[in-house]
This record gives C-alpha cells, structure tokens and sequence, in this order.
C-alpha cells in the first residue's frame, strides 16, 4: 500500500491557490454535531481568503494566528459564546473589525494597535475594550 504523509500537516484546507487556475469565490467550512480530532497540524488552515465572521460556541477554543502580511475583516465571536480565544497578529498583518470582537488574550507585535482597523467598533480582551 503506498501511503501519503503530508508535510504541512492541514486537516482542514480552505483556500484560493492564486495560482491562476481558480476563480474567485467563497470559501466556508462548518461542522455541526461533530468532533474533529487533530493529531498533528493545524485543525482548521485558512489562506488567502479570509473575509467573514467567525464563530466559536462554549465548548471550543480557536487560536488564530495572522502572519506574513494577512488581513482579516470579520467580527470575530460576536456573540460572545466562546470558551476562549486567542489571536496573534504579527507587524506585518491587520484585520479590520465588522463588529463588537471578543477575544481572550491578545499577542499583538505592534504594541500601538496601529495594525487594528476598530471601524467604530470595540475590540473587548478577556472583557476589557482596547479601544
């Protein structure tokens, strides 16, 4: 039996390749009444499109990490329903805000928040707005 092991170690792949070949479009994943199990790797890797709300519900936990120059627009948990939330930006990556956001901790590499787009909304940390 010739076996595949992947490399980079994604479960659950939403992208658009950039490559030329795809047009663009809406990529979405939900899972309802499930378990998804992760034994190495990202549970859920997300690239190149990454417009939209997320949400988590009590029992979850989401660490969300942007780098090399991503941007996020979404509201992130705004109903407040997630068991926590952890969100890492690095200098080169922003997201702008669509909504009132909840999130645990933040660990963001500019101590200024000048890569935060609040859009006249609030950014709440562990329950305090940064904003």
């Amino acid at each position: 039996m010739d076996e595949h092991i992947s490399e980079t170690y994604k479960n659950i792949f939403l992208y658009q390749s950039m490559s030329g070949d795809a047009d663009e479009g809406t990529a979405s994943f939900t899972a309802k009444d499930s378990t998804i199990t992760t034994n190495k790797g990202d549970t859920i890797f997300v690239t190149n499109t990454i417009n939209g709300n997320i949400y988590v519900d009590s029992i979850s936990t989401l660490t969300m990490k942007l780098s090399n120059g991503s941007k996020y627009t979404g509201t992130i948990n705004g109903e407040k329903t997630a068991k926590t939330i952890s969100l890492s930006l690095d200098s080169s990556s922003s997201i702008t805000l669509t909504g009132d956001t909840y999130i645990t901790s933040l660990d963001n590499a500019d101590s200024t928040n000048s890569n935060i787009n609040f859009n006249g909304h609030k950014l709440y940390v562990n329950g305090t707005a940064i904003n």
